[in-house]
């Protein structure tokens, strides 16, 4: 996802986000798992409130030194 500058800090990613939990949810996900890429501090600090955290990459991303995954729990089960 990505917003342009100029429509940042107007709850446009939150909304995708928000979207994007409530759809997994219906499908019966237990969590929420993403790549970010070397991402702007802003958006790691965006995705961390709203409870995500970085794991270990995965699949194509293993190798790839500019990648960020992390996951959120949306079951209300933590990852440990």
């Amino acid at each position: 996802m990505y917003v342009v500058a100029e429509r940042r800090g107007r709850g446009i990613s939150r909304a995708v986000l928000e979207a994007l939990e409530a759809t997994a949810r219906e499908l019966g996900a237990s969590s929420i798992v993403l790549e970010t890429g070397v991402a702007p501090a802003g958006c790691d600090r965006a995705l961390r409130l709203r409870g995500y955290v970085p794991i270990p990459a995965f699949g194509a991303y293993v190798t790839s030194a500019s990648s960020v995954c992390m996951e959120r729990r949306i079951d209300g089960v933590s990852r440990a």
